[in-house]
């Protein structure tokens, strides 16, 4: 075990050897061999993160074992698994895995053409019910003035947990364009940051660029490759920050929406709406990792995201219409020392509704 770790971290042997070489020294002092505490060590995670995963994707909700071995726990595990992936440069094979579960599902029911795919990362992958949840919203009369006839309105969801920007460009065939639909709603990013450092995450050529140019190239190739191949529109989906989240990781939000913004792509804002942010940023509406939400939040944001959606249908953007400049400040609260909103950025007939 020792010299597999030792050769895999080869980012930071130092480190790893001296964490090693420290619990070693404990378990001879405490009377508990290192290969006792390798094997409970193991076999708990082998437990854990398989009940972890079928909650988040096929239930929404996670079992009280989980819930059990809390928020830290769980950090822990996850921060474990893919700190193990990056030394080992599994990223790519691990998340192909994932894509290929999700193809796996698509194929068993396959969608019909022209409906909206919801293409992602977990926002859509650990979402069970998204096209029920969203598809509560009709298309005509629910949403103010809209009126695009009366007809439900119909998606698909091809997320799967873990994508990068990258991983979606790789993906977008199989788990998108295969089943030609004629709109495409994205949510990307949080692991382009989490994965930031890993080579699998920059496609040749972009070895000059930053991290938030990478993120932005690939997400106009991919809106680029979809309309080639028939698709309409394709927007970002803007969502409110997640409890888990650092001020680190909210600011690289806020130079990805700019980024977006300023290449012209469509963005629909999830984070403009007062009782979307509410339900973000509100802990008890997530499972145990603070990131993703429960069944019952979910369905309430279901609501909101399909008149977002329904309005966006309705409301084609014109090729003259300009790049829209964002403000990228965010606010913190100052009782959680953390993230608390995202500074609200208007674009063209999209304003925060009263906050009163």
């Amino acid at each position: 075990f020792r010299s597999v770790v030792r050769s895999a971290c080869n980012s930071f042997p130092i480190i790893c050897i001296a964490t090693l070489s420290m619990i070693e020294t404990v378990c001879a002092v405490i009377g508990i061999t290192f290969s006792s505490i390798l094997v409970i060590s193991v076999c708990t995670l082998a437990v854990y993160l398989p009940l972890y995963d079928h909650g988040a994707k096929r239930k929404g909700c996670d079992c009280c074992f989980i819930y059990l071995l809390g928020c830290r726990f769980n950090n822990m595990a996850v921060g474990l698994v893919r700190n193990f992936i990056m030394c080992t440069n599994l990223v790519t094979w691990a998340l192909n895995n994932d894509a290929n579960e999700r193809r796996a599902m698509l194929m068993r029911k396959p969608p019909a053409s022209g409906l909206v795919c919801f293409f992602g990362d977990s926002e859509f992958g650990h979402w069970p019910r998204l096209a029920d949840d969203v598809g509560q919203v009709s298309i005509g009369g629910s949403s103010g003035d809209i009126e695009l006839g009366e007809e439900k309105l119909t998606t698909f969801n091809a997320g799967f947990g873990g994508s990068r920007s990258i991983d979606l460009l790789n993906h977008l065939q199989a788990l998108c364009l295969d089943w030609k639909p004629q709109y495409i709603l994205v949510h990307s990013c949080g692991n382009d940051y989490d994965y930031r450092s890993h080579r699998s995450s920059i496609r040749p050529g972009q070895e000059a660029l930053t991290l938030v140019e990478r993120v932005a190239m690939n997400l106009k190739d991919l809106s680029e490759m979809a309309k080639n191949n028939g698709v309409k529109r394709v927007a970002y989906l803007a969502s409110p920050p997640k409890p888990a989240y650092t001020a680190e990781k909210i600011k690289f939000y806020n130079e990805i929406l700019q980024a977006v913004a300023d290449l012209g792509l469509e963005i629909i804002r999830l984070d403009l709406d007062s009782p979307a942010r509410k339900l973000y940023s509100t802990e008890t509406n997530y499972g145990v990792d603070r990131v993703h939400m429960q069944t019952e939040a979910h369905s309430e944001v279901g609501k909101i995201l399909g008149r977002l959606l329904a309005e966006w249908l309705a409301n084609p953007r014109l090729p003259s219409d300009p790049p829209q400049r964002l403000a990228d400040e965010v606010l913190f609260d100052a009782e959680k020392k953390g993230p608390s909103i995202i500074l609200n950025y208007p674009m063209p007939n999209q304003v925060p509704a009263d906050e009163s």
